[in-house]
């Protein structure tokens, strides 16, 4: 009993404002890729119309199944209502099978245009074993300036900026 009364006091202590201990591990690195308005949208889109063709093609499914199983199941006396059940069954066969292959289409896009989004990841920099990290990219850019020096000039600065890397200094 006081296991429940000490379980059933800590719902009041966390509405009344006590704090919850909080312990966080950190990341050791995380991804992020850049996406376009159009994309987003495409994606936001397809996430809805694929889940609600899901759900469609599930209650069809499932009240095909059901008429299926009361025709089969029982002995129908009156036509009328044979006739019902059979299109009712009917209805959710054919509803289960065009929302079941709109489902996996949409799927199949919605994957096709994240897969786009990560195929635009630019691979590593550097030769294998000795990558560099992005921080180490972007000063090397930064200390190169089209305008004023020539493309030789450019790679020459490049070049003396990525040994001067590797070296550690």
């Amino acid at each position: 009993m006081a296991n429940a009364w000490t379980w059933l006091r800590g719902f009041y202590g966390m509405a009344n404002g006590d704090k919850i201990n909080l312990r966080r591990h950190a990341l050791s690195h995380v991804e992020s890729y850049d996406v376009t308005a159009d994309e987003l949208v495409q994606i936001e889109e397809e996430s809805k119309t694929v889940g609600q063709d899901l759900q469609y093609a599930s209650n069809g499914l499932t009240a095909a199944i059901a008429f299926s199983i009361a025709i089969w199941g029982t002995e129908i006396k009156s036509d009328r209502v044979y006739q019902a059940f059979f299109m009712f069954a009917l209805i959710g066969v054919v509803v289960a099978a065009y929302c079941g292959q709109k489902y996996f289409r949409g799927k199949k896009r919605c994957r096709t245009v994240i897969q786009r989004i990560r195929e635009r990841q630019v691979g590593p920099v550097g030769e294998e074993g000795k990558e560099l990290r992005p921080t180490q990219v972007a000063e090397l850019t930064a200390g190169v300036s089209p305008a004023s020096e020539s493309s030789k000039n450019a790679e020459g600065v490049a070049t003396n900026e990525v040994k001067a890397v590797e070296s550690g200094k």
